[in-house]
């Protein structure tokens, strides 16, 4: 699918790309921003074996593609999978300049600031995804996420229940000065 034309007097302005003097073509460019709009991710909860030993929300990007087969089953092995998109024209550019096949990012619940929160974990998720995926489709995966992990933790509950407000509020983008909360209300004192 590669073209490639060599530099003669009727091209404008040739780009020089080395001793062949190779000029990239609008068909090349076409298939490449074409295979860039249809890269992945994929949403679930990590696998736990002998080396990942942690569990955390797992994100996988793929940065460039393969075989089907390969891709499904590399994802397999890595996490329990629960949601998947395709990638933004703005997330898919730093696919461009990548040298690995996937990008994972992981939202570890055993975190000294997650404090095993589910919550405020999925609240991380959702801050880190939300300038790139619709409200409605981070809605659908947060509620994906969480009812994976609430089938595989039939008796879990929140570690501290002001815990997650108090992060989110502490985390939060629009408040720059430190946050001081009032766990107790005054009649506890009485």
């Amino acid at each position: 699918m590669l073209v490639e034309v060599r530099r003669s007097k009727e091209l404008p302005n040739p780009t020089r790309m080395g001793p062949s003097e190779v000029i990239w073509t609008k068909v090349e460019e076409d298939y490449k921003n074409n295979i860039m709009s249809k890269l992945r991710v994929w949403y679930g909860w990590a696998k736990i074996n002998k080396i990942r030993k942690r569990e955390a929300i797992s994100v996988i990007f793929e940065n460039g593609k393969q075989s089907p087969e390969r891709t499904d089953n590399f994802i397999r092995k890595m996490q329990n999978t629960v949601y998947v998109r395709h990638q933004t024209n703005e997330e898919a550019k730093d696919a461009k300049d990548s040298n690995r096949m996937f990008t994972e990012y992981t939202i570890f619940m055993d975190d000294k600031v997650i404090r095993n929160s589910l919550d405020f974990a999925l609240w991380v998720n959702y801050q880190a995804d939300k300038n790139y995926v619709s409200t409605a489709e981070l809605g659908i995966i947060e509620k994906k996420l969480r009812t994976a992990y609430m089938k595989s933790h039939i008796l879990y509950k929140e570690p501290d229940p002001n815990f997650a407000k108090i992060q989110i509020r502490k985390y939060s983008d629009k408040r720059k000065e430190p946050v001081q909360l009032e766990l107790f209300a005054a009649s506890d004192f009485k």
